[in-house]
C-alpha cells in the first residue's frame, strides 16, 4: 500500500523486515517479570510479519502483555481467532477516514467495505468466543482538507 500519512513509504527494501523469532523469545524472557507489556508493531503493519501469532502467543505465556496496531486490511476471521486464542491483549484499528472518498485517500490501496467489514468480522469473532480481551481501539484520522467549519 502507499498510505499518504506513511512514515515507511519512502524505506527501501533493506530497510524492512521482522525480527527473527529467537531474539524476541530472548527479549521476552529477559524482561518477564521486568515490563508490563510490548508493543508488536514499529512503523508497519504487524500481520505481514507470519510470527505475529506465535510472537503473542510466547508473550502470553510468559506474562508479558502485547499489543498490535493494524490497518485492519489484512485480518480474516482465522486470523481473528488466532489472534483472540493466542492472548492478545489490546488491538487498535487505523482506520484512516470517516468517509469511503477520504479512507480511500489516505489509505491508498485499500478498500473502505473490505477494511470496515474486517473490524466488524473481528468484533464478531471476539463476541462470539466470549472474550473480553483484546481490549479494542478504533482510530479514525480526519484531515483539515475535509473540516467544515
Amino acid at each position: 500500500m502507499s498510505c499518504r500519512f506513511c512514515v515507511n513509504k519512502n524505506l527501501s527494501a533493506c530497510e524492512k523486515g521482522d525480527m527473527e523469532v529467537s531474539l524476541y523469545k530472548k527479549i521476552i524472557d529477559e524482561v518477564t517479570g521486568k515490563v508490563h507489556d510490548v508493543n508488536l508493531f514499529h512503523r508497519g503493519e504487524p500481520l505481514l510479519n507470519k510470527n505475529i501469532i506465535p510472537m503473542i502467543a510466547y508473550a502470553n505465556k510468559k506474562g508479558v502483555k502485547t499489543r498490535i496496531h493494524t490497518n485492519a486490511t489484512l485480518m480474516d476471521r482465522e486470523i481473528d481467532r488466532k489472534m483472540i486464542m493466542a492472548g492478545l491483549d489490546l488491538i487498535s484499528f487505523s482506520f484512516d477516514g470517516f468517509t469511503k472518498e477520504e479512507y480511500e485517500k489516505n489509505r491508498t490501496g485499500a478498500i473502505f467495505e473490505k477494511s470496515l467489514a474486517n473490524i466488524i468480522d473481528f468484533l464478531e469473532v471476539k463476541k462470539d468466543l466470549k472474550s473480553k480481551k483484546p481490549y479494542t481501539i478504533i482510530q479514525v484520522i480526519q484531515d483539515g482538507e475535509t473540516l467544515s467549519c
